[in-house]
């Protein structure tokens, strides 16, 4: 794996470094091995410098759990296990109130920013089809669960920023993804987040997660409640970005995958409040096109009322 990664980039090197006006040349010894310490000293290896990554970043959580961060019995800090908690319950007609998490100890800044620029990092590699795969391989899921737990917002939202890069158009991440034990329950925990960067990005890993992937998406509306979760986020949520996040996540299930027939009383709500506020022009008018032609239970074409 290590090898064909060198290999890929000497290609690419090779193809950005060639326009084929010139004849090929044999290369003097004293050039090829100048080419080759100069490729050496280059070029990275991948998946090498993702398990380093992934080493540091596990120190860091393990700094934290060191530390006294309060976790429950399940292993999930408080607002992890109150936000599942919340998920399971469906949707609910009340404003849910947030307790902001406290910034890091100054002690401990220094060691969040670097693990917020490996994250960062990680981010870049990850977005090669195959590097997302390789990071499931190198065991990078249980760190990415831990992070997205992380006292530090900005290593959460960066974690579900990776992991919405990983799973993208990628069946197969998905599928390890799914699996993963906690990682989707943590991103399910994130959309209850304090943090309006950490519900945007949970929103848009779990949109990666379930487009175009069967098992995510019946996990999603049947283990998950996506449905009731996305209508209250939607009525409640206090930022525009993450009701917009959700609306479009929303449109696909109800749109591209005509779910959510039994929640007809949630999306009439829902109906009602797209009726009376502008929301977003676009946005709006295709989700109360698409809330227009959901059945209620037990009629198999009842349309529902907007207003």
């Amino acid at each position: 794996m290590a090898d064909m990664t060198i290999w890929k980039g000497l290609f690419e090197w090779s193809l950005a470094h060639q326009d084929g006006t010139a004849p090929a040349r044999p290369l003097p010894e004293s050039e090829r091995a100048w080419l080759e310490s100069a490729m050496r000293d280059s070029m990275i290896d991948l998946a090498k410098r993702m398990t380093e990554i992934k080493e540091v970043l596990d120190a860091h959580t393990a700094t934290d759990a060191g530390a006294g961060t309060e976790r429950d019995g399940s292993g999930s800090s408080p607002e992890v296990a109150d936000a599942s908690a919340a998920s399971a319950t469906g949707p609910s007609n009340s404003s849910t109130t947030y307790e902001l998490t406290p910034p890091p100890a100054p002690a401990a800044v220094a060691a969040v920013s670097d693990a917020e620029r490996l994250l960062e990092e990680l981010l870049d590699i990850v977005e090669s089809i195959d590097a997302a795969r390789d990071l499931a391989t190198i065991g990078g899921l249980p760190t990415l669960t831990q992070l997205l737990a992380s006292p530090a917002p900005g290593l959460r939202w960066r974690a579900a920023e990776v992991a919405a890069a990983c799973v993208q158009n990628n069946p197969e991440v998905q599928a390890s993804f799914l699996a993963a034990p906690g990682l989707t329950e943590r991103l399910v925990a994130l959309l209850a987040d304090a943090d309006a960067d950490c519900r945007t990005k949970a929103l848009l890993a779990l949109a990666s997660l379930v487009r175009g992937h069967e098992p995510a998406m019946r996990w999603w509306l049947e283990s998950a409640a996506g449905t009731q979760t996305l209508v209250r986020m939607l009525r409640n949520d206090p930022d525009a970005r993450v009701r917009r996040k959700a609306a479009q996540l929303l449109g696909y299930c109800l749109g591209d995958w005509g779910a959510a027939r039994e929640e007809a009383e949630a999306l009439r709500a829902l109906g009602r409040v797209l009726a009376g506020e502008e929301l977003w022009e676009g946005d709006s008018a295709a989700l109360r096109q698409q809330l227009a032609v959901v059945p209620t239970s037990g009629a198999a074409a009842a349309p529902l009322a907007l207003t």
